[in-house]
């Protein structure tokens, strides 16, 4: 299922066929192939929160300006014991990436968040904050 958030459902399918992605509006939801949902669903995110991509030096500045370096440590070593997969995928984007995008980011943070809250109760991890930050970020 396609995460549209309150994106108009034309100009969605709009911006996946200009992107090269068929899509249909159907029983008053968006279809497309199986095979493409995770690349449209990039395309959405980027349309939806229209952020600037970080370079590496941008990202881990705002890692250590914030303090999120040890959260993402803490989630590291908890997902190393727990889902060694899930742990491979994060290690693959934050050290491997040449850019960061906000949506994937998001994406990690969210899946990460319960573990995130146990370690760090009073971390403010919501949008408005993070949007904030990244835009900071890219200044750098």
């Amino acid at each position: 299922m396609l995460n549209i958030y309150d994106l108009n459902k034309t100009q969605v399918i709009l911006h996946l066929m200009r992107n090269g992605i068929f899509a249909k509006i159907q029983n008053d939801a968006i279809t497309l192939k199986p095979s493409k949902i995770d690349e449209a669903q990039t395309l959405v995110d980027k349309m939806y929160f229209n952020m600037p991509d970080l370079l590496p030096a941008q990202f881990y500045w705002l890692l250590a300006t914030v303090g999120l370096e040890q959260v993402i440590d803490t989630l590291l070593e908890n997902l190393k014991q727990t889902d060694p997969q899930k742990y491979a995928m994060y290690q693959g984007f934050l050290k491997g990436a040449r850019f960061y995008e906000f949506s994937k980011a998001i994406a990690m943070l969210t899946q990460a968040g319960p573990i995130i809250a146990q370690a760090y109760p009073d971390l403010d991890l919501s949008i408005p904050t993070l949007k904030a930050l990244w835009l900071e970020a890219a200044k750098f």
